[in-house]
């Protein structure tokens, strides 16, 4: 793909824990445009009783960077998140990138129909290609107190009056219908 860098984090869309992620780093690349900043490698015993004879010239513990892609990697990975990762690519894949966007588009166009265009104002550009929609509406904190109250979890600005929806596989209709309901039923117009 004539990628040179490319990062990107683990969790939400590609269902991973927090704390995953990806650093891909085009070989020819590596260890001059993107240089090390760790210098993560292995330290070498130079001392007895390790060794017979200490290399002359050398430090106790001379260091060896690494020259493949594991030199941006310091430490140990967490293990466990990244086979949650792994579970989470495994199900993407087998459900299809294009059947997971589709179905999560649709859910934006069934909250975009439903809810009160007077009270709430889409400003997402993309609302056909987009997992994500956001609207304007009414004060934050009684948009706030009705979402916890009805245990009802999308994300909120903390200083604009703007509701972020965002609908994955696992959102259906039906959570749709009761965001709507809430949304246009409540009495939300206070600040």
């Amino acid at each position: 793909m004539g990628i040179d860098f490319a990062a990107g984090n683990g969790y939400k869309w590609l269902f991973g824990p927090h704390g995953t992620g990806f650093l891909y780093v085009r070989q020819e690349l590596q260890g001059t445009v993107l240089e090390d900043e760790l210098f993560p490698g292995h330290l070498r015993h130079n001392y007895t009783p390790w060794v017979d004879a200490p290399e002359p010239g050398q430090p106790a513990l001379p260091f060896a960077a690494r020259t493949d892609a594991q030199r941006y990697q310091p430490g140990h990975v967490a293990y466990l998140c990244y086979a949650a990762v792994h579970e989470g690519l495994a199900f993407i894949d087998e459900v299809g990138v294009e059947n997971a966007l589709a179905h999560s588009v649709a859910l934006n166009q069934r909250l975009l129909a439903g809810l009160d265009a007077a009270r709430y104002t889409c400003i997402s550009p993309h609302v056909d290609r987009s997992p994500i929609i956001t609207f304007r509406g009414p004060g934050r904190p009684r948009v706030a107190a009705a979402l916890e109250a009805s245990n009802v979890v999308v994300s909120l600005s903390p200083t604009e009056p703007q509701i972020r929806v965002s609908p994955a596989i696992f959102s259906n209709e039906d959570d749709i219908d009761a965001l709507i309901d809430l949304l246009n039923g409540a009495d939300l117009n206070g600040s």
